[in-house]
């Protein structure tokens, strides 16, 4: 017994060391669109002497003075910064903001590390409760969609880390709280959970919002389904009260409907749009490093391992697959593309949209593949498939980390597979003793080591 609580909680413990790693792994203003979140949680609770001051919303957009985090000190001279308008600023600023301190730098660390505390602890909760098939979906969930957008964002200063996370242990608690409340067994802590991570989502982002609630229909209509006493006829009132409830909804809430608004009229008169349309599904599979444009996250070889691995999976769960399983998978595709297909609507660039918007959404189909499966997927738990499959996720791992850690130590490279010089000394962003390439090796050997000890509970027959 002893054992088994240890190798529960060292798994978690493992992951935080991780992403405590990628906390470290980069200056606060790293990639393109943090400095305006940075900005927005200082200014969470309006104006604030020192910290936001002239907060004011114009013609292009709002704006306030706030501390330059580009340079991450805080001092009299602040810098003028675009941030969130209050009609469209979610609960994640003012909630961060309660963790601002005197230095924008140790500020953003302690965000980014209970961004990570955050995540360790949720999937703590998931391996905890699961029973071994529920462990089995979870962890194959959360492995093959993890590296590198995933990985890369749960512990940043951004409301994406919280979508991502909502996504990823939502369905789980569901599916957990409606097994144990079939088999008359307590909920109320699953439910909790499962409350919660339904909060993240909607103190993050609208997107992440909808994607929660599809991912919840959806099983609640398997759940219905799987049910034999329940008639075919409360099955279609289940369907006609929630599109009710969407109806309702998108009438208040105005974001809510152009989220759900599609203008077919225009689409198709535009031979930029169909190219983007064409492009969709390898837009997804950005999602797992495939062509991605984020230009400190690595080679297209991680994409190449991550697609192979996460189609394999996947196409292997679906051996003697049922029909429950068949549906899920559609469903969450059509959604996928439906969802990449709004994004490309409101795209002005010549590229596509990236699949980080929906990267979550192949979290729940792996995910719920597996948990409607039949079989046991025995493939997963044996030790030539575990060491093939880790040892590759740990090799593009540590290509996305490095590439992190090289774009951040010398931000001058643009191309983000250069890899000019394998040690990241010759530069720092934090005054520490403690060099990058220790962080470095810290985290290229703590996710292997997470992945090695989530699978060996994860085939624990408790």
């Amino acid at each position: 017994m002893r054992l088994t609580l240890l190798r529960f909680s060292i798994a978690p413990l493992l992951l935080f060391v991780c992403l405590t790693c990628w906390s470290f792994s980069a200056p606060i203003n790293n990639g393109f669109d943090p400095t305006f979140h940075i900005a927005s949680i200082w200014c969470g609770w309006g104006e604030s002497e020192g910290i936001c001051e002239n907060y004011v919303h114009g013609a292009d957009g709002t704006s306030a003075n706030v501390p330059d985090s580009i340079n991450g000190l805080l001092s009299d001279n602040l810098r003028k910064q675009e941030v969130a308008s209050a009609d469209t600023k979610s609960l994640f600023y003012p909630i961060m903001r309660l963790f601002v301190t005197g230095s924008v730098t140790l500020s953003v660390l302690l965000m980014r590390i209970l961004q990570s505390l955050l995540a360790s602890l949720m999937f703590a909760s998931l391996i905890h409760f699961g029973k071994q098939k529920m462990r089995i979906a979870v962890v194959s969930a959360w492995t093959f969609t993890v590296v590198p957008i995933v990985i890369s964002t749960l512990s940043q200063t951004t409301p994406r880390s919280w979508a991502y996370l909502s996504g990823m242990s939502s369905w789980a608690y569901l599916m957990l709280a409606l097994d144990r409340r079939k088999k008359h067994e307590p909920t109320a802590k699953l439910w909790t959970l499962y409350s919660f991570s339904v909060f993240l989502a909607i103190a993050s982002r609208w997107d992440a919002t909808l994607f929660v609630a599809f991912s919840s229909a959806l099983i609640l209509s398997i759940h219905l389904l799987k049910e034999e006493k329940i008639a075919i006829r409360t099955f279609i009132l289940f369907a006609a009260g929630g599109t009710s409830l969407l109806i309702v909804a998108r009438l208040i809430f105005p974001r809510l409907a152009s989220y759900t608004t599609f203008n077919f009229g225009s689409t198709f008169t535009s031979g930029k749009t169909i190219f983007q349309i064409i492009h969709i599904p390898e837009n997804i599979a950005d999602g797992l490093g495939l062509g991605v444009r984020l230009v400190d996250l690595g080679p297209n070889l991680i994409g190449i391992i991550g697609v192979m691995l996460f189609t394999y999976v996947l196409s292997r769960s679906l051996k003697d697959s049922n029909q429950l399983q068949k549906f899920a998978v559609i469903a969450i595709a059509l959604f996928m593309f439906l969802a990449m297909f709004q994004v490309t609507l409101n795209w002005t660039e010549q590229i596509g949209p990236s699949g980080v918007y929906v990267v979550q959404l192949l979290t729940v189909m792996l995910g719920l593949s597996i948990a409607l499966s039949d079989h046991d997927q025995d493939f997963l738990l044996k030790v030539s498939h575990r060491t093939m499959f880790i040892s590759l996720l740990a090799i593009t791992h540590a290509l996305a980390l490095f590439s992190r850690m090289e774009w951040a130590v010398r931000p001058n490279n643009e191309l983000n597979d250069t890899y000019f010089n394998l040690s990241l000394n010759g530069g720092w962003w934090w005054n520490s003793p403690i060099g990058p390439n220790v962080v470095y090796l810290m985290g290229a050997l703590a996710f292997p080591a997470w992945l090695i000890v989530s699978w060996n509970v994860a085939a624990d027959k408790r």
